[in-house]
């Protein structure tokens, strides 16, 4: 069982394309399939969508913290997998 996993459906990330995520884990899983260009549309210079919903709706602010700083796809799953697996 993923202990960050939230129940609510209306505070579950969803991504460009529809795809809901519920739990770190999944979005852990999700941006290997994730293209480049639907990473950009949620991590840029003027926004980190996914940094925001681990605050806000995870309440790890050490962790969206991390992932503001993680600029790319590889670093944000490398922020991802060390909170997950350390």
């Amino acid at each position: 069982m993923d202990v960050r996993k939230i129940d609510d459906v209306n505070k579950a990330f969803v991504t460009k394309n529809g795809t809901q995520i519920s739990s770190i884990k999944e979005l852990y899983g999700h941006l290997v399939a994730l293209s480049d260009h639907e990473f950009l549309h949620h991590v840029n210079e003027q926004k980190n969508d996914f940094a925001s919903w681990v605050e806000h709706v995870h309440g790890d602010k050490a962790l969206a913290h991390a992932l503001r700083q993680a600029v790319s796809k590889e670093a944000t799953r490398k922020v991802l997998f060390m909170s997950l697996f350390r």
